[in-house]
């Protein structure tokens, strides 16, 4: 009896320490269930965040380039903000500026929308749209993400500030254009020389008054 009661024993011990064994599998496969839904979802995040670093990188880029019109930048700016939205596919967006407009080819005003001003010298000078042509989200949720609302903040601003440089650089080429005008045009020679006399520019007057060519004139002692 003694040593038949001692296998049952035995017996007992190694199931409970199979089902701690199993017990302890579960909860690793759990963990690991858990730790691959965080990754997944970690990952999908940081491509969310990579578009949307993407679309305001594009939109600088387009910016930064030497005398593009302000109109061009403000429609390849509606081009690729779509891309950076959780659906691209179903996205579209629109950017009016002052009663123009510049927007995607399947642009459509729909229901499910996000709108931004746009912000020039403390004035809403326009706005920036995303429409989606449907409601994609599950029963319950917002259609756009939070970062999405942030993203179309960060555009709105972003072009409002380039609007606003344009408009400086423009104003400032108009009044060089005025100042050139009225310099070559004057009635009056007009000489420009630095702080040791030497002349540096002088008007058509001011040639013919000396009989020098403009490039003969510069370089010599006033």
């Amino acid at each position: 009896m003694s040593g038949s009661g001692k296998t049952k024993k035995q017996l007992t011990d190694e199931l409970a320490r199979l089902r701690l064994r199993v017990d302890e599998l579960e909860t690793l496969e759990t963990a690991q269930q858990q730790a691959g839904w965080a990754l997944t979802e970690r990952t999908r995040e940081l491509a969310e965040r990579v578009k949307e670093l993407t679309c305001l990188y594009r939109i600088s880029v387009l910016a930064s380039k030497q005398d593009i019109p302000l109109d061009e930048i403000l429609q390849g700016a509606a081009d690729v903000i779509p891309l950076a939205m959780r659906y691209p596919e179903g996205a579209c967006a629109r950017i009016t500026l002052e009663g123009k407009e510049f927007k995607t080819q399947n642009c459509c005003e729909t229901e499910w929308k996000l709108s931004q001003d746009i912000i020039v010298e403390s004035i809403a000078a326009g706005f920036v749209e995303v429409c989606y042509k449907e409601n994609k989200a599950a029963a319950g949720d917002s259609l756009f993400l939070k970062e999405e609302v942030e993203l179309l903040g960060a555009v709105a601003e972003r072009l409002g500030k380039i609007i606003q440089r344009k408009r400086a650089e423009q104003a400032l080429r108009e009044s060089e254009a005025r100042f050139r005008s009225l310099f070559e045009n004057a009635p009056d020679a007009i000489y420009i020389s630095d702080l040791a006399g030497t002349l540096k520019n002088g008007n058509r007057k001011a040639s013919e008054l000396v009989g020098y060519t403009r490039a003969e004139l510069i370089g010599k002692s006033f």
